[in-house]
């Protein structure tokens, strides 16, 4: 695994937050609302609240989501994601799928989205993974 930063064409940061809905993913996606010029949200993951990964994916426009609970994968609240947003299911994915994204700096064949950038801590620093 690689440890480098990945910014977007416009020069934000791009943002990957596994468990979106805790305590720590809240706290992220708030700092990541005060330092919307800075940083990009590209992915998000949830254990099984599908109806805050949702209203996150519309809020930050992300281009890719994963549900971890395969119980909860065809929620019907999902079909609401934004247009062109990625579904994975399953705990591999939420971890796997992020970590390919930031290989793949496009909607290629490989369907994968775009690049996930970097995990960053409750202050919107980077905590060194490269997704």
């Amino acid at each position: 695994m690689s440890f480098q930063t990945t910014y977007g064409p416009d020069g934000r940061l791009r943002v990957a937050i596994l468990g979106c809905t805790g305590s720590i993913g809240t706290q992220t996606l708030d700092v990541c609302r005060q330092h919307a010029d800075r940083l990009q949200v590209t992915a998000l993951s949830v254990n099984s609240s599908t109806s805050e990964l949702v209203a996150a994916a519309r809020e930050f426009s992300v281009p890719a989501v994963a549900v971890a609970d395969v119980a909860h994968g065809d929620d019907a609240v999902l079909q609401e994601l934004p247009e062109g947003t990625k579904l994975g299911v399953g705990a591999q994915v939420s971890v796997d799928g992020f970590l390919h994204l930031g290989r793949h700096g496009h909607h290629g064949d490989d369907g994968h989205a775009g690049d996930g950038g970097d995990v960053v801590d409750g202050r919107g620093e980077p905590c060194g993974l490269d997704l």
